[in-house]
């Protein structure tokens, strides 16, 4: 299996996600041609790094601020497209997010992704949301 944004015979360390940048990347640039890059579907990355429990479902991949992240496309090598986890759930599980909406979570689990516990909303609703359930600080 290739890793993320890596090309057949690029070396790697040892547990290292970054493609080698000397020859083959350098190469790609100057010479602007196209190559291919292996990487698994979506599905098979996101659910790899899930761990279903009796409520949340918990997101073990990497994180940003406690939201889930995962790569959703490639550029160029080395310039990944993320989406957080619990929005490719969302999409995955649920359909598409219509333009101004967020995916909120009904737990307050930032690393759930179990589409039972994740809602649509707008930033009003998230606001209300943080209100009711008295995580809201009263700094304005």
């Amino acid at each position: 299996m290739m890793l993320l944004g890596s090309f057949p015979g690029d070396s790697h360390e040892s547990g290292s996600r970054r493609p080698n940048v000397g020859g083959p990347l350098v190469a790609f640039r100057e010479a602007n041609m196209a190559r291919p890059i292996f990487i698994q579907p979506l599905s098979e990355r996101f659910w790899s790094k899930v761990r279903k429990g009796p409520g949340c479902w918990e997101w073990n991949g990497a994180k940003s601020r406690g939201y889930g992240q995962v790569a959703r496309a490639v550029v160029l090598p080395g310039e990944i497209k993320l989406i957080s986890a619990h929005r490719a759930s969302w999409t995955m599980n649920c359909g598409s997010i219509p333009k101004g909406k967020m995916v909120l979570h009904s737990c307050d689990n930032r690393g759930c992704v179990n589409p039972d516990h994740l809602f649509l909303g707008n930033a009003r609703d998230n606001s209300l949301d943080c209100i009711k359930k008295g995580r809201h600080s009263g700094i304005h």
